[in-house]
Formats: C-alpha cells, structure tokens, sequence
C-alpha cells in the first residue's frame, strides 16, 4: 500500500478523538491521534485565535490531524481551493494542508501536500490545495495534518470555489495522455 493509500485509510477509518478546546465542526484525528495535540491559542501577530496541531513528545509515530467535514452540496461541479496561513517549527518530517472529496464509492480527489511538504522552522506563509468536485460528491474533508515532531499552526483559512484557470493539486489526478516514449 503506497503512503498516499495509508493516509486515505486511516483518514477514512480512524476514530476522530476528544474535542477538547476545539471550536465547533473541527475535531482531532489521524492514524495516532493519541501522539498528537490540537487546539485553539492566540499567537502574537495574529488576530484572533489560531489553530495548532503539535507532537506530544520528541518523535511522535503516525500522523495526526486537525480536520473537519462538511457536505459537498455547494460545491459539486466546481473546483475548490482550501487556503490558510501555515507557520511550523521544528517539524522534522513535514506538515502540510490536505483536502479530500468524498464520494459513495470512496475518495474522488485527495492532495495533502506530501509532495511540496511544509519543514523545519517557517514563518507564516499561505498554501493552498485545489480539487474538482464532481457531481456524485458527497463530502469534503479538510485541515491540517503534521507528521512527526513539531508544531504547525494555520489562520486565515478560506475554502472557496474558484476558477478553471486555477490548476488542481489533486495528487491522485491520473494523467490525461499516456507517454509512449521513453525519451526525456
């Protein structure tokens, strides 16, 4: 099973944890929860509070995440874009924003930025993730997830529709033609 099927599994599967000081609609979960902390703080520079998501001790197994779920109802038949402003420090795997789209038969679109992964000590920047979500949708799952030591935090979120111009990152996108070469 390839490490993006894994996440999907256990996104899919694992059992969300206590809500603690979650705000409402958000919930804590991962493939080890357990070795994983989240909530709400203020962060100087900031307004208001801001979301986290840390490891509860120097090498923390899994992955956890920082998520919520809501109905593709206003989104089917467009593409969509989850943005925040993500700061991490010491994260010596990696953090990144994801989002997946539901559907009945299973996970229609995906990205968790494993391939551009947030690392180390960075300041507050924004990223986003970009999916289609197609007529037979049924829900869109999204948040931050941080894997390994460290801490990330996210503000400034938004999740909007937006234009075909705007490229997807939709790392289960298969590709539209085939190569029949071998040359570069």
């Amino acid at each position: 099973m390839t490490r993006i099927a894994a996440v999907l599994v256990a996104l899919v599967l694992a059992p969300p944890a206590a809500a603690g000081d979650l705000p409402p609609g958000w919930f804590h979960a991962g493939d080890r929860p357990d070795e994983y902390e989240s909530g709400v703080e203020a962060v100087a520079g900031r307004a208001g509070r801001t979301a986290f998501i840390r490891g509860r001790s120097s090498s923390p197994g899994g992955f956890g995440t920082l998520m919520q779920n809501i109905a593709s109802d206003d989104y089917r038949g467009r593409r969509v874009r989850f943005s925040a402003e993500v700061k991490t420090a010491g994260v010596a795997q990696w953090a990144g924003l994801w989002m997946r789209v539901d559907g009945a038969s299973g996970v229609l679109a995906f990205d968790n930025m494993n391939q551009r992964p947030i690392k180390g000590h960075r300041d507050w920047a924004r990223y986003d993730v970009v999916l289609d979500v197609p007529a037979a949708a049924q829900g869109i799952a999204f948040g931050l997830l941080l894997t390994g030591p460290g801490q990330a935090w996210m503000s400034g979120l938004r999740l909007e529709a937006v234009g075909e111009g705007v490229p997807t990152t939709d790392a289960l996108a298969l590709p539209k033609r085939p190569n029949l070469s071998f040359e570069r």
